[in-house]
């Protein structure tokens, strides 16, 4: 089954997101890696129990990715620029199987929850060095709807699935 990840620079949107996500599936994998522990919260021990600034963090995001992962893959869906960078960095560090969906965050996990995290294809265009295809944010602004660009480049279909 496909887990989902849910990278916020707060730990509290991060986590209610999942939260709400969880109750449109329970069966599948979800993960909030919200906030940044290390920076000003002093979290050193890497439980990351220590309250979060906000922020993202590559060690965070990389945890939430095993956690989540079954062996098929994680959808990462992010809520701003930078927590993309940190989320690419963590896929190519521990070698999870993960795409990263360029679609609102809470709709885009609501979406996929939704879906069971199921994917047959989702394996299809993937790059070679692992890291699944990402979809620049100025696309949803020039008419791509969140909808189609998740099921794009998250799930792989090309069929109405949402």
């Amino acid at each position: 089954m496909i887990g989902i990840v849910v990278v916020s620079h707060s730990a509290k949107a991060a986590e209610g997101i999942s939260e709400i996500a969880a109750q449109m599936s329970a069966d599948v994998p979800i993960v909030a890696a919200g906030g940044d522990p290390v920076d000003g919260a002093g979290d050193t021990d890497g439980d990351f129990d220590t309250p979060a600034e906000i922020g993202t963090s590559v060690e965070r995001i990389q945890t939430a990715l095993v956690e989540a992962d079954s062996g098929d893959g994680v959808v990462v869906l992010v809520d701003l620029g930078s927590a993309v960078m940190n989320a690419e960095l963590a896929i190519e560090m521990v070698g999870v199987d993960a795409v990263i969906a360029d679609a609102p965050v809470l709709e885009g996990t609501l979406n996929a929850a939704g879906r069971g995290g199921e994917c047959d294809e989702c394996g299809d265009g993937r790059r070679e060095s692992g890291r699944g295809p990402r979809v620049p944010k100025t696309r949803l602004s020039h008419g791509a709807s969140a909808r189609s660009v998740l099921r794009e480049f998250a799930f792989g279909r090309g069929e109405n699935v949402f």
